[in-house]
């Protein structure tokens, strides 16, 4: 061999170079891109029921995967990563899981690509691969394309009709991207009353009902006493609130985040920094409205 053919083939393998394995994986990993919906799914010949089927969807954004479950016990979340092996017969799926009780654990299975729908076939944790498309041999389950709601780059699209939040009858979240939204435009009306100094609008995004719980087991409650508590914070300066967490189910949704508020009095600011937890549950106007609210 020449030393320049020598000299090429070493820096191939130094640097990684993409081999045509990679180049096929990268190409299904594009079309797995997005939001899905479950079709089926079957383990041992029993399948699950439409109604069970309609509350799983799956969302995929480069390697990392999202499973939705939203069912009676509420609103749940899978999370990992994939890695894809397109060469093999059948093609191989590798899914690490990182969230969860089988955190770090990872489901080896195969999966094939017709169209719009993807067949997944994966044997439970610390299992072999299964070697066919068969629910003996693990979970068999058909993923198709949720075209409303994503596009080829993975993101998720803005679904409205499932976002309106003053409507005759209490919304209904079905997704995580519908909960958090409520989330944020709760908040944002908020931050924008604190802003303009209208504190009475402030404590109206709190339900008639709702109690606020503070440090060393003070808390107030109820409509009148959340009003005459905003009322009291003078000087409003800025406040910045950083969601960090949501979920929950459509009649009751959680919110861990960070708060930052800043008052100014007699020419001197002071800032309070904290973390809390809200839980907001729907109105009979329709809207959604602090409950709970827990800070530190």
């Amino acid at each position: 061999m020449r030393p320049s053919v020598i000299l090429s083939v070493a820096f191939a393998f130094l640097f990684g170079a993409d081999t045509p394995s990679d180049e096929a994986a990268k190409k299904d990993l594009e079309k797995l891109q997005g939001d899905w919906v479950m079709e089926s799914s079957e383990r041992d010949g029993k399948k699950l029921t439409d109604a069970q089927v309609k509350g799983y969807s799956r969302n995929i954004n480069g390697k990392s995967y999202t499973v939705t479950i939203e069912n009676e016990e509420g609103f749940h979340e899978l999370a990992g990563t994939i890695t894809l092996d397109p060469t093999q017969k059948p093609k191989t799926i590798d899914a690490q899981m990182t969230n969860g009780s089988m955190k770090g654990q990872t489901m080896f299975g195969i999966y094939k690509l017709e169209g719009d729908a993807q067949t997944v076939c994966f044997a439970p944790p610390g299992q072999k691969r299964p070697t066919d498309f068969d629910s003996k041999q693990g979970t068999l389950t058909v993923w198709k394309r949720d075209k409303k709601r994503s596009d080829s780059s993975g993101e998720r699209k803005r679904d409205d009709s499932a976002l309106r939040v003053a409507s005759d009858k209490p919304v209904k979240p079905v997704s995580r991207d519908s909960l958090h939204q409520i989330v944020d435009d709760g908040n944002r009306q908020a931050i924008e009353a604190f802003k303009k100094g209208d504190m009475l609008a402030v404590a109206r995004g709190y339900a008639d009902d709702a109690t606020i719980y503070f440090p060393r087991g003070k808390k107030v409650h109820g409509r009148e006493a959340i009003d005459r508590y905003w009322q009291s914070i003078q000087g409003a300066k800025d406040w910045k609130l950083e969601t960090i967490e949501v979920g929950g189910t459509k009649e009751a949704i959680y919110e861990v985040g960070k708060s930052t508020l800043t008052t100014e009095v007699n020419g001197k600011a002071s800032t309070y920094v904290c973390d809390y937890v809200v839980i907001w549950k729907p109105q009979k106007d329709g809207s959604y409205r602090a409950h709970t609210d827990i800070f530190n």
